[in-house]
């Protein structure tokens, strides 16, 4: 966009069908990031785990396209406090913008297996196959982006706490398949648990983190052909999930796997094999 001057071009700021004298793009891009990452530090009357991560994303990205811009609205040390209080790297407890103190009450995760404390994020929290692995997905996005050590350990940490709760079964189509556990659920229930091969969206970030779990998840969902009703399917699958598998052809270190081709493959002293021929898949 800038490239191509577009970022100084002028924009009908309040949508009244005119022409801005005084904004062009880049500002109106600019104010709307910084608000949108204020209000997503702001916001905290959320209770439930997922819907406080969801608000911390918010606030991140945000601040991150902000700061692509001009001055970011916060430091990157608070940041990273509202990360690690969210993410279960410290207690529920922080700051806000305006100076008071926010006391949730709890960790967000689990000390035992990182497993998000949904519904509540304290004691009266706990497993939920559903909600609690979208947060273990949205820890996995964060420890990607940022690279930092401590959220790095605390994913792989929830992805070998998760992968207790997913069994290998075989499918309908004859194949094996994962399937979650969620019977027994803290906030959701489903019978049988569904079909899924990460916690949330098919999210395969940890490969890139070294997660072994990750990796055997993803080594079954491309020998199952999962991934082609999910393709063939696109307007039933989520948002979440189809920007995962666009992951699989555009991160560095998930593309490689994919033009690996099939046959035996080592990697760490580990022989895994991929049978359904990946190198012909994109």
């Amino acid at each position: 966009m800038e490239d191509f001057g577009l970022l100084e071009q002028q924009v009908d700021y309040n949508l009244d069908g005119k022409l801005s004298e005084e904004e062009v793009r880049k500002t109106a891009y600019y104010n709307m990031f910084c608000k949108g990452a204020v209000y997503g530090a702001e916001f905290t009357n959320r209770e439930c785990v997922n819907q406080d991560l969801h608000n911390v994303s918010m606030f991140y990205y945000f601040q991150k396209a902000a700061s692509l811009l001009g001055e970011a609205p916060y430091s990157q040390e608070y940041v990273m406090q509202r990360l690690y209080a969210g993410l279960g790297i410290q207690k529920h407890t922080y700051q806000l913008p305006d100076g008071s103190q926010f006391a949730h009450g709890g960790w967000q995760f689990s000390a035992k297996g990182a497993l998000a404390l949904e519904t509540f994020g304290n004691a009266a929290g706990g497993y939920c196959g559903n909600y609690g692995m979208i947060c273990t997905s949205m820890l996995c996005d964060f420890a990607y982006q940022t690279r930092d050590e401590r959220l790095i350990e605390q994913a792989l940490k929830s992805l070998e706490g998760n992968a207790y709760f997913f069994d290998l079964v075989t499918g309908s189509a004859g194949v094996s398949v994962l399937r979650k556990e969620e019977v027994v659920s803290t906030r959701n229930t489903y019978m049988p648990g569904r079909i899924a091969f990460s916690p949330g969206g098919q999210n395969f970030l940890a490969v890139v983190l070294g997660s072994e779990p990750a990796k055997r998840m993803l080594e079954l969902y491309l020998q199952s052909g999962y991934w082609k009703m999910e393709l063939s399917a696109a307007s039933l699958v989520s948002a979440d999930t189809l920007r995962h598998l666009a992951d699989l052809v555009t991160v560095e270190g998930l593309k490689e796997d994919l033009q690996t081709p099939a046959g035996e493959k080592e990697e760490n002293g580990i022989s895994y094999r991929y049978d359904t021929g990946t190198e012909m898949i994109f």
